[in-house]
C-alpha cells in the first residue's frame, strides 16, 4: 500500500525539529510505502536546503515568493500520484510509533469515513514532557456538531482517503491561518463523513505556542464559524466569544489554555 504525506516548510521552521519530524515519518514504513511531498515556501536557510536535497523526498515543490500554507498544500495535491491515502504533517511535530498502521486499519474498517484524525499529545521541550492531551469527538455526528464552535479534527493527525479532494475540493485560499477549518466546513457542506480515533497519533510541539497565536486569524475564523452557524439557522454565540478570545492578552490566553475553558475556545 502506498501513502502520501504532505508537509510544508518555510524559513521560520527549525531545522532540527524538521529533521525529527521527518525521522518520525520514516519509522512508519513497516506498514506501507511512504511518499513524502514537500512544499518549500519562499527562501530558506542554506543548511535546510542542503538537508532537503540530501533526503531525496518523493516530490519537492518550491514557491517564490512565499505563497502561504493553503496554496502550498494545493500545489502538492495537484502532484499526488496513485497513493491510497494522504496524511498531513507539520514540520516540527512527531508522529507516534504505529500511527500509520493504526489509522489505516481504522480507515479500512470504516469505509464510510472520508477523513479521520485522532488525539494529540502536547509537549514542551523534550518529546517525553507531555503537558496535556487533546481529544476530539469520535463519531461523525459529534464531529458535525462540534464544527459549529471549534475545529473537530487536529490537522496534523488527519488521513484522507484517495479521491477526497476530487469529491470535496481542495484547501480554500481565502482564509489565511484558517485553511483547515475552512476545508472541514467546505467538506461538511458537501456531505463528507468524518471520524476520529481515541488514540494519540501525533505529539505536537507547544514551545512558543501562545506567542504564535495571531490576531490576524481572528476575523476570517469568525466569518467561517458565523456563516456555518447561520447556514444551519443557529445563532453564532460561541463564534462571537471566540472572536473576543483572539484579542485577549497572552497571559490570559495561557491561563485559559491550562483550564477546562479551552474546550470552548480552541
Amino acid at each position: 500500500m502506498k501513502v502520501a504525506v504532505l508537509i510544508c516548510v518555510y524559513a521560520g521552521d527549525n531545522l532540527e525539529h524538521f529533521k525529527a519530524s521527518i525521522d518520525s515519518i520514516k519509522t512508519q514504513s513497516k506498514c506501507c510505502s511512504i511518499n513524502i511531498y514537500l512544499h518549500v515556501d519562499g527562501e530558506i536557510p542554506t543548511d535546510m536546503n542542503t538537508y532537503i536535497e540530501q533526503e531525496g523526498f518523493h516530490c519537492v515543490v518550491r514557491s517564490y515568493p512565499n505563497s502561504g500554507l493553503a496554496v502550498g498544500l494545493n500545489k502538492l495535491i495537484e502532484r499526488l500520484g496513485e497513493e491510497d491515502f494522504i496524511f498531513r504533517m507539520d514540520a516540527d511535530d512527531i508522529i507516534v510509533a504505529g500511527r500509520f498502521e493504526y489509522q489505516l486499519n481504522y480507515m479500512r474498517n470504516h469505509p464510510e469515513v472520508d477523513v479521520s484524525g485522532g488525539s494529540i499529545g502536547e509537549f514542551l521541550g523534550d518529546e517525553d514532557n507531555i503537558v496535556s492531551v487533546r481529544k476530539y469527538p469520535l463519531t461523525d455526528s459529534k464531529i458535525q456538531k462540534t464544527l459549529y464552535r471549534a475545529s473537530p479534527l487536529a490537522h496534523v493527525t488527519v488521513c484522507f482517503r484517495k479521491g477526497y479532494f476530487d469529491r470535496f475540493g481542495v484547501y480554500p485560499t481565502s482564509y489565511q491561518f484558517n485553511e483547515d477549518l475552512a476545508l472541514w466546513i467546505q467538506s461538511s457542506q458537501n456531505n463528507a463523513v468524518f471520524g476520529n480515533v481515541d488514540k494519540i497519533l501525533v505529539n505536537v510541539r507547544m514551545d512558543g505556542a501562545y506567542a504564535r497565536r495571531r490576531t490576524s486569524k481572528a476575523w476570517p475564523e469568525f466569518k467561517l464559524y458565523a456563516s456555518h452557524n447561520i447556514k444551519h439557522f443557529r445563532i453564532p454565540i460561541v463564534p462571537v466569544v471566540r472572536l473576543m478570545f483572539r484579542y485577549f492578552p497572552k497571559s490570559l490566553v495561557k491561563s485559559i489554555y491550562n483550564s477546562p475553558l479551552r474546550r470552548l475556545f480552541t
